[in-house]
């Protein structure tokens, strides 16, 4: 199961151009957002629990705004 080999996302009508972010993460934040898996369903597709994912989304989050150089305080 893998993140389809696209060259760019698209969140909420922005398009980020993939980072090559490293698995799980990539799969995680690709489901969760550009999918709308839940936590829950993502949870059990990946054989982990819900605390699980909730870390590997938060660090995706993290990866993917340092691959960007996105600073949340502005």
């Amino acid at each position: 199961f893998t993140v389809p080999a696209l060259t760019s996302y698209s969140f909420g009508g922005i398009i980020i151009q993939y980072t090559r972010l490293p698995s799980p993460y990539a799969q995680v934040l690709w489901l969760r957002f550009g999918q709308g898996w839940s936590q829950a369903r993502l949870a059990e597709r990946f054989g982990v629990g819900q605390p699980q994912i909730s870390r590997w989304e938060r660090k995706g989050k993290e990866l993917l705004r340092q691959a960007l150089d996105f600073d949340p305080s502005c």
